[in-house]
């Protein structure tokens, strides 16, 4: 699962429901400022804060997913959130990359401003944020909200990395594209033509 030249290995989860820009902007602005050596992408099969299953299958996702991060050679795909049918929790799924870890390589939990509010009701937070250092990336102007934990709070503080994110919500943008309007700045144009060609979001899929 880990390349053998990686070394500083960032894991970024999530439904990527649709995967955009946002996402890849992200994870790219934060392993050039922590000199990761590969993120890995992994989507999640149900997330513990959704209400049923999203929009997309797991399977049209990870597809997306792929056709976004194909161009970018520190980028992989892993489809081990996937395994499982039911809800995906990040710190079992850190768990299960950290035992294939060798010698000397070091993970690291990517995440985004508006994660980190309630980063406090993951499951085991606290041991979550033991196991790994979380690298959180924020637009200029963000004001961290204490979560009510000092040990999850220090933890935020010490990732939190100034970045140039995206204005990018997965809702919004899943709406546009069931309004038809138009998503090129918001979404890679290999997953873009996957969603057209899939008819995917579309009013008639509600």
């Amino acid at each position: 699962m880990i390349s053998e030249g990686a070394r500083r290995i960032g894991f970024f989860g999530g439904s990527f429901d649709p995967p955009h820009l946002g996402h890849l902007e992200l994870a790219r602005s934060l392993m050039d400022a922590h000199g990761l050596d590969e993120v890995l992408f992994s989507p999640a099969q149900i997330s513990p804060f959704k209400t049923g299953y999203p929009p997309a299958s797991a399977e049209h996702r990870l597809q997306m997913l792929r056709l976004a991060t194909e161009d970018e050679p520190r980028f992989r795909v892993i489809d081990i959130e996937l395994e499982d049918k039911g809800a995906s929790y990040t710190v079992d799924t850190v768990k299960k990359i950290i035992g294939f870890l060798k010698d000397g390589q070091v993970l690291y939990l990517l995440l985004g401003e508006d994660s980190v509010q309630h980063f406090h009701r993951w499951k085991e937070a606290e041991k979550l944020a033991e196991m790994v250092p979380l690298l959180v990336g924020r637009r200029p102007g963000f004001v961290f909200i204490s979560t009510g934990n000092f040990y999850l709070d220090e933890k935020i503080k010490e990732g939190l990395t100034e970045t140039p994110l995206l204005e990018i919500s997965s809702t919004e943008l899943r709406e546009k594209l069931a309004k038809e309007a138009d998503c090129t700045q918001m979404l890679p144009s290999k997953v873009l033509d996957y969603i057209t060609q899939n008819q995917l979001y579309s009013c008639t899929n509600e």
